[in-house]
């Protein structure tokens, strides 16, 4: 599990649980009223099947600065990082002006992480000489 996730997940945001109390009787008196199950779950398994599905996980490297806004406007909208990546590819897909822009910023951002990539690896070399 990534610090990312995990500092999410023991963030104090998170609502506390009373402890239960042990004195009390877990079995009651009168037993939970029986409903047809197999037709609760052909419901719900309907409506999980029209619901969009989960892809495989994306590791993604950003850049300190901005990793740590991005983390921390996802904690105050109280959403996650992927549902806001996912919301912001949808929403640009209708607005392909703006997507060419964006495209053009992750250009150059690529020639610059790939000229640092290339510097570390030349200083590396340097140095093991």
């Amino acid at each position: 599990m990534s610090n990312d996730i995990r500092s999410l997940i023991t963030s104090g945001s998170r609502a506390k649980v009373p402890l239960r109390d042990a004195s009390i009787n877990s079995n009651p008196d009168q037993p939970y009223p029986k409903t047809s199950s197999t037709t609760e779950i052909e419901k719900l398994e309907t409506e999980l099947s029209q619901l969009p599905k989960n892809g495989k996980r994306l590791a993604i490297h950003l850049e300190k600065g901005l990793r740590n806004k991005f983390v921390s406007y996802c904690s105050q909208e109280e959403i996650t990082p992927e549902t806001f990546i996912e919301a912001s590819l949808f929403i640009l897909q209708q607005y392909p002006d703006l997507q060419s822009q964006i495209t053009q910023e992750a250009h150059s951002r690529l020639l610059l992480r790939k000229r640092a990539g290339f510097i570390r690896r030349t200083i590396s070399m340097l140095k093991g000489i």
